[in-house]
């Protein structure tokens, strides 16, 4: 029977000890007060309030057989933790581990999991990453590494035991981590991103999820341009199809999701730290800087990531999908509202235009409707319903003119309810307005379509086709598609649905659509032609130049070094009195330089 405030477990204690807690048997107990004692075999002369955990563990308990390395615990040892961190072994210059790799110096001997050496084979340079705790590095985690194929992930050459210790050969990245780092928006879109994308969907292919990604596990190669994901010593591999990792590890609070935080990780986790990851590169410091873990983990819960205001909006739409917290549609890859991973960052990097998950965007676009029965089929989002009707014209305009849409989407969709009722009003006080108010209910309805399509044929996306309509007016001829694109402002109504915020560029595709249809002379035509097709095609460039600057400069060097070739230039851009290339004026348009070029040739009459 034990006494009053004793903890007595599994084991016989002595009844005249008060307030002891005894967690190991055989052990001698004397008349300690407050005491905690695990480990046998220790000197029981101790007063006061002490905690004593497995001391005097002999140095000397390490053991070899063969090749193999162990531990041989002492007589009576009590193991609390196989894997609690321990002190790595520091092993000196000239070591060599699995009989090639020569330590050549240490490279890092911080207070984290394990020691960095470098180390030499063959006259090329490794690191031997040396852990601090015996169950560090994961056997399946190893051999799902050794099978990924990407320059974007570092490769694990070799693992072993060292005295007991494990460790793993890695490649040594002479320049060092991004931690600390700062990059410009042009290196992230152009090269950080996609390669940090492309490795981690390497490694999701091979079922790793890495738990830990930030600037710190992310090297800069050796050609300072490249980078490849490193250190995975935390990682966990996926079993039997699973798609979630219910885990405790050591992540990093402020790159972690909020689900980690309670120990679930996901494909999607790591897409969460890629956000944070690439908000620091930006600012120079994660938008938690300075939170304790607590803090974070409330504050990724309930709210947005503050963004600063020199952040580019396409960046900031990029980590605010990286970034959404809510994963219950993770599985739904139709669905918008669920955060980024792979597919939409590849679309992002491609330029491609994204509805931000929980936007109203989404709300009006993408999100799943009750089914609507459309040419024999069924479809559950308005944007697939919107590109079927479109390539289907004339039974799409019978819906529409007959109120089957605006019926059905009075109960699933009152705005777009509203797009077609505005619509069957046009065309009931003008017919011949029937297929350009069902053109732009369709862009209404999905603004995000990425092809244009008129009367059931796709003339690719708005880019595409805007150079096409350049390449015609260069080359000096008008379609009859394209005389009846201009006829019902085709260009102008597209641009009104998909970009009703640019409305100096709606304005400028309006007017050059109507200074076409006033053309008195072909040249006219061709210069609205060039126009809209710079505004569609975003093309803002003339010889290669981008400003009007930047072209002084060419033609003032060309004036001093070729004379000759500064008159054939000069005959280019100006046709006769008041005439200017069409592709030149319109990059002046382009630029804002109308009113000056309008001037220009007041003056001439003048």
């Amino acid at each position: 029977m034990s006494t009053n405030s004793k903890t007595e477990i599994n084991q016989t204690v002595n009844e005249n000890n008060n307030k002891i807690t005894n967690i190991n048997p055989n052990i001698n107990i004397v008349k300690n007060t407050g005491n905690t004692i695990i480990n046998p075999s220790l000197s029981n002369d101790n007063n006061g309030c002490t905690t004593e955990i497995n001391q005097n563990i002999n140095s000397d308990s390490i053991m070899k057989e063969g090749n193999e390395s162990f531990i041989q615990k002492p007589k009576d040892f009590t193991e609390i933790n196989p894997y609690a961190p321990r002190l790595a072994l520091n092993l000196s210059a000239g070591t060599i581990l699995l009989g090639k790799y020569l330590i050549e110096n240490i490279l890092n001997q911080g207070s984290g999991e394990a020691n960095l050496y470098i180390c030499s084979y063959r006259k090329k340079q490794y690191v031997a990453k040396i852990y601090r705790r015996s169950g560090a590095i994961k056997e399946k985690v190893i051999e799902a590494l050794q099978t990924v194929n990407s320059p974007y992930v570092a490769k694990i050459y070799d693992t072993g035991l060292y005295e007991g210790s494990p460790f793993e050969i890695i490649p040594y990245y002479k320049y060092g981590s991004l931690e600390g780092r700062i990059f410009d928006y042009n290196t992230l879109e152009n090269t950080i991103i996609p390669e940090l994308n492309s490795g981690l969907h390497a490694l999701h292919k091979k079922e790793i999820i890495h738990k830990d990604l930030k600037p710190a596990n992310i090297m800069l190669c050796d050609n300072q341009k490249d980078i490849a994901i490193i250190d995975f010593g935390i990682s966990s591999i996926r079993e039997d199809g699973n798609t979630v990792v219910k885990t405790k590890t050591g992540m990093t609070p402020e790159y972690s999701a909020s689900e980690t935080f309670r120990n679930l990780f996901l494909e999607e986790s790591d897409y969460y730290s890629l956000g944070i990851t690439l908000y620091e590169l930006f600012c120079g410091h994660t938008p938690y800087e300075g939170m304790d873990r607590d803090t974070i983990e409330q504050f990724v819960s309930v709210q947005k990531i503050p963004f600063p205001d020199n952040m580019p909006s396409r960046l900031k739409d990029l980590i605010t999908g990286l970034t959404y917290n809510d994963i219950t549609n993770r599985k739904d890859k139709h669905n918008p509202n669920r955060r980024w991973t792979y597919d939409e960052v590849k679309k992002w990097c491609n330029g491609e235009s994204l509805a931000l998950p929980g936007s109203d965007s989404v709300t009006a676009v993408d999100v799943p409707m009750q089914p609507y029965t459309f040419y024999r089929k069924k479809y559950y989002r308005i944007k697939d319903l919107a590109e079927a009707m479109a390539l289907n014209w004339e039974n799409g305009k019978k819906h529409l003119y007959r109120s089957t849409m605006s019926e059905f989407f009075k109960a699933n969709n009152p705005d777009v309810a509203n797009f077609c009722l505005d619509a069957e009003e046009e065309v009931s006080k003008d017919k011949n307005r029937a297929d350009i108010s069902f053109f732009k209910v369709l862009y209404q309805m999905a603004p995000d379509m990425k092809e244009l399509i008129w009367k059931g044929s796709s003339f690719g996306t708005p880019e595409e086709y805007g150079k096409v309509i350049i390449d015609q007016a260069m080359k000096g001829y008008v379609t009859d598609l394209v005389d009846e694109l201009f006829l019902y402002g085709v260009f102008s109504t597209y641009y009104s649905c998909v970009s009703p915020e640019k409305q100096s560029i709606c304005n400028g595709i309006k007017a050059a659509e109507q200074k076409y249809l006033n053309a008195k002379e072909n040249i006219e035509k061709f210069f609205a032609m060039t126009l809209v097709g710079r505004y569609l095609s975003k093309d803002n460039l003339f010889y290669n130049h981008n400003s009007i600057e930047s072209f002084n400069d060419f033609i003032l060097d060309i004036k001093y070094n070729n004379p000759t070739h500064l008159e054939e230039i000069s005959n280019s851009l100006i046709y006769g009195n008041g005439v200017l290339n069409p592709y030149f004026e319109s990059w002046l348009i382009i630029l804002g330089k109308g009113r000056d070029v309008e001037r220009w040739r007041n003056n001439l009459r003048g």
